[in-house]
């Protein structure tokens, strides 16, 4: 059985709190329910359960790595810019990829279906 958003969360944070207490202390706070909404108005796509609900808990950790090997989760404003930033990028190389498969030559990452929920400090401006 899958743990819930919230029990795996609940595990990180006490795993966090016991081994990574400076990691522990940089999670950020629950996103605002409207900051969420206006995240998903700027892309004009709905975000996943899962991805809403993790949101709500910690809406990103900053510059804390997070997720192995060297991944932070985003906040929902970080969302939005990567977002923006990929779609914008490739809009103009790949004119019509996003009518064509998210699976082709180029892959789905940069797919404006494809929403970012974790950075590696690479792939955004902080």
């Amino acid at each position: 059985m899958t743990a819930s958003i919230a029990e795996s969360w609940s595990r990180i944070e006490a795993w966090l709190a016991e081994n990574a207490s400076g990691t522990f202390a940089k999670l950020a706070p629950p996103a605002e329910p409207a900051a969420i909404v206006a995240a998903e108005e700027a892309i004009g796509l709905a975000f996943p359960d899962p991805l809403t609900e993790s949101l709500l808990r910690h809406d990103g950790t900053g510059y804390a790595v997070v997720l192995p090997p060297f991944w932070m989760p985003l906040s929902t404003h970080s969302i939005v810019e990567v977002w923006k930033m990929r779609t914008e990028i490739y809009a103009s190389i790949f004119a019509d990829a996003q009518d064509g498969d998210a699976e082709a030559e180029y892959g789905p990452w940069w797919h404006r279906q494809w929403i970012p929920f974790a950075g590696n400090g690479g792939v955004t401006s902080w």
